[in-house]
């Protein structure tokens, strides 16, 4: 199981400036990280899709983005040859879509 300090739940009120916070840990159900961690994934893989859909906008996300998405071509490329399948420019995959 993962925890958390409970005191990240106390709002700035709560705690008094000459007093130092206590730190107690809750319990995160597995289920809810199983779940967060999920819905980070759909996001993620939304936000891929959306930036190889509009390269103009990937643009606009800088160097991290487009070291991501550079990551996933080159293992695009990786698992495409490792399953001898021709390979395709991304202008290609363009040209195909449209």
């Amino acid at each position: 199981m993962f925890t958390k300090p409970a005191s990240e739940d106390l709002g700035a009120e709560n705690i008094s400036v000459s007093q130092p916070a206590i730190r107690t840990h809750e319990v995160i159900p597995e289920e809810l990280i199983r779940a967060r961690l999920e819905q980070s994934e759909e996001m993620r893989e939304f936000y891929i899709q959306m930036w190889l859909q509009n390269p103009e906008l990937a643009k606009q996300g800088g160097a991290k983005v487009q070291s991501l998405l550079t990551r996933l071509e080159v293992e695009d490329v990786a698992i495409t040859q490792a399953l001898h399948v021709p390979v395709c420019s991304q202008d290609e995959k363009t040209e195909v879509a449209e």
